[in-house]
């Protein structure tokens, strides 16, 4: 073929004055040769190796990035030498060209756009994960954490732990252990008809902040459930395990109170409850010197 391409920065060929229609192939040619060729074979790339543009391998992206700007150069010098005879007028080929401009780039940018839309999707779904407990489908502390920034003043914190789980792993096994938290995580839920989230922060303690309650209402509450669970067994074979647990409770009464201050409360609370026979509930500190003369 003895016509060059030529005279690319108007969109057009130009032989002896006389302008022919670029084609399809030209088209591409002017698109990769103009400044949209870099965000282009960019997008090609990350396309190539999966992943955003902000979390790509950098030798996978530089190799795919090179396999990309490598067949656009050798398609354009294959394509220098094709072009249609037909004459038309100039502004048309400069709208042509333009729009297969507009068209590439579009064609890019939703590449981009589809995958940072499938990393900030899995990135939603990792937050997700990372504050699910996976042996009782419960929130876990980093939950917790968050839900206790935005609760207000009058909230009580309940802190909740097992009696005497350790024997029950000693002697029943772990999966028995691990049944017994998944039970115990069940019927709490049911206890609160699930109108309140439940965390599990490790171990057999468990945590419901009750916003806008009173430590007796919510004492009363746990008192029932404590003698739900000694009417239901959770069953390992043929043995059957009566579950109890002991509980402290904290109010935030104050805005400037730290979840530390609240739960460090609770935990004080927790250990006079375990101190003083278990299977109870505390939520004041006069119980503390009885506590106090039973440990020593």
């Amino acid at each position: 073929m003895t016509l060059v391409a030529a005279n690319t920065l108007n969109g057009a060929n130009h032989f002896g004055g006389r302008f022919f229609a670029p084609s399809m192939a030209q088209k591409i040619a002017t698109v990769i040769e103009d400044k949209v060729r870099a965000p282009y074979m960019i997008a090609l790339a990350a396309y190539l190796v999966g992943a955003s543009i902000t979390d790509v391998v950098p030798a996978s992206f530089a190799f795919a990035a090179g396999v990309v700007a490598f067949m656009a150069a050798v398609g354009f010098d294959a394509i220098q030498g094709d072009a249609v005879s037909t004459p038309v007028n100039p502004l048309a080929a400069r709208l042509a060209a333009a729009q297969a401009k507009n068209d590439a780039l579009a064609a890019a940018l939703q590449v981009v756009q589809a995958r940072l839309n499938q990393s900030a999707a899995e990135r939603e779904s990792l937050a997700v994960e990372l504050n699910i407990d996976p042996l009782t489908g419960l929130q876990n502390r980093r939950g917790l954490d968050a839900a206790f920034a935005q609760h207000g003043t009058d909230t009580v914190m309940a802190l909740l732990d097992i009696d005497h789980f350790k024997k029950i792993n000693d002697t029943l096994g772990h999966d028995a252990g691990d049944r017994v938290l998944r039970d115990f995580a069940t019927r709490l839920r049911a206890a609160l008809n699930d109108s309140l989230p439940v965390y599990r922060i490790g171990g057999e303690e468990f945590v419901v902040l009750f916003p806008q309650a009173e430590m007796e209402t919510v004492a009363a509450l746990l008192a029932d459930f404590r003698a739900d669970l000694k009417t239901s067994n959770v069953v390992r074979n043929d043995d059957a395990i009566t579950v109890s647990f002991s509980a402290g409770l904290a109010m935030v009464e104050d805005a400037a109170q730290t979840f530390d201050a609240v739960f460090k409360q609770a935990d004080e609370r927790l250990y006079n409850a375990k101190l003083t026979g278990r299977a109870k509930t505390v939520f004041t500190d006069e119980v503390a010197c009885e506590a106090d003369a039973i440990a020593a």
